[in-house]
């Protein structure tokens, strides 16, 4: 949902069509806000008790205005440090 939705909210900031309420709630219905179960190995906290969500990430990619490439990677890295196990093998393959 995320990767779908990126380029429009991207599009939205840009024009300033949406106030920061209405992106934050854009967001709150798309992205997850709990950034658990994850791998504390691979995904530790970094500034505070627990690691980034995905609504964390999705406003630091629209903060930092990144590309639709940029943000799609950074959610796959994240989902890779989240995984273990079979899932882990199934996203490497």
């Amino acid at each position: 949902m995320c990767e779908a939705i990126y380029p429009v909210l991207a599009e939205h900031r840009e024009r300033a069509s949406l106030d920061a309420a209405q992106l934050d709630a854009a967001i709150a219905c798309c992205a997850e806000g709990y950034p658990f179960p994850t791998n504390l190995d691979r995904d530790p906290p970094l500034d505070g008790l627990a690691p980034p969500s995905q609504q964390m990430l999705l406003q630091q990619a629209l903060a930092g205005a990144w590309s639709h490439q940029q943000f799609v990677a950074a959610l796959h890295r994240q989902q890779w440090r989240r995984s273990s196990g079979e899932l882990r093998e199934q996203l490497l393959s």
